[in-house]
């Protein structure tokens, strides 16, 4: 049973697809919660956003394709979309409108990490 209820409620409440993550954790909360928190710890998340910057766009691509997978496996839906539009800009080298989309994947991450 998981000690932290309302955590659990709260993320579903920010969309964040619990009961799917935790199949593929195959029910191991505990890890889980650690995924999680290794996740936001990410430093590929900096790295995408110097990436960004200097105008990089295979290694930001390279950044944003590791991150999406990550999202989607801990059921971070909505980060995931925005990380699947940024790795698809990326993809055809262009940066126009890179750092909004970068910009919008930190602020969702924030308001998920306040959780804890």
């Amino acid at each position: 049973m998981l000690r932290e209820k309302s955590l659990w409620e709260m993320l579903e409440k920010r969309e964040v697809n619990v009961k799917r993550a935790l199949l593929i954790m195959k029910g191991d909360e505990e890890a889980y919660k650690r995924f999680l928190i290794e996740f936001f710890e990410d430093p590929d998340f900096a790295r995408l956003g110097e990436a960004i910057g200097a105008k990089e766009a295979k290694n930001a691509f390279t950044y944003a394709h590791g991150l999406k997978g990550m999202a989607a496996n801990l059921g971070l839906d909505r980060i995931y979309e925005k990380l699947d539009m940024l790795v698809e800009l990326l993809r055809s080298d262009k940066l126009e409108g890179a750092q909004e989309i970068y910009d919008a994947v930190i602020k969702e991450s924030n308001e998920i990490i306040r959780l804890f």
